[in-house]
């Protein structure tokens, strides 16, 4: 849309997230060892829509003497046969492409692509699971770009808080779920 943007991170011990949960401190000491993040949320069907599928969504972080790890994990489940998605069978339950957005007010932070996984007992699962630590980034399943100004694809763990929201989009771009944090 032709408006520039400055942004500015800040990071506390290598930790990825500003919203600090629980921090526990050494006895005699008045300096944090340890800091967490969790969060979660269960998806709902977006306004509006009527469809049988469900899922989650689960951030946590930690940071200890200095040595961080970042966990993402998204699920969706839908069942086979579906409505909405229009799904059939297995073959097309593979071939959908579902994108998450995650969203702080009206910015975007990431935009992510879930991962079809399996079938198991009529119902298709599609994840994504990402990890961060000092060891580096590990994508096991998705994708999730988290830097959209800039041109490809920087794939990393989107640094999220609490009320961020998320949607799950069909590829023609109808909502299917949604979740806060």
């Amino acid at each position: 849309n032709g408006a520039l943007h400055e942004v500015e991170f800040e990071t506390s011990a290598s930790c990825r997230s500003s919203n600090i949960v629980k921090a526990n401190k050494q006895s005699g000491s008045s300096r944090s060892t340890v800091k967490r993040t969790r969060l979660r949320s269960k998806f709902t069907a977006s306004s509006g829509v009527d469809t049988s599928a469900r899922g989650s969504v689960r951030y946590q972080a930690r940071a200890k003497r200095g040595r961080a790890r970042v966990k993402f994990t998204m699920k969706v489940k839908i069942p086979i046969p579906s409505t909405l998605p229009p799904l059939a069978s297995v073959t097309e339950a593979s071939a959908l492409q579902l994108s998450a957005f995650i969203q702080r007010g009206t910015d975007t932070l990431a935009s992510c692509q879930l991962e079809f996984d399996d079938v198991r007992r009529g119902i298709a699962e599609y994840r994504i699971d990402l990890r961060e630590s000092d060891k580096g980034f590990r994508a096991r399943k998705g994708i999730c770009d988290i830097d959209l100004a800039q041109p490809g694809l920087q794939n990393g763990v989107p640094s999220l808080s609490r009320n961020d929201d998320v949607s799950i989009i069909l590829d023609d771009l109808r909502s299917l779920l949604e979740g806060n944090l």
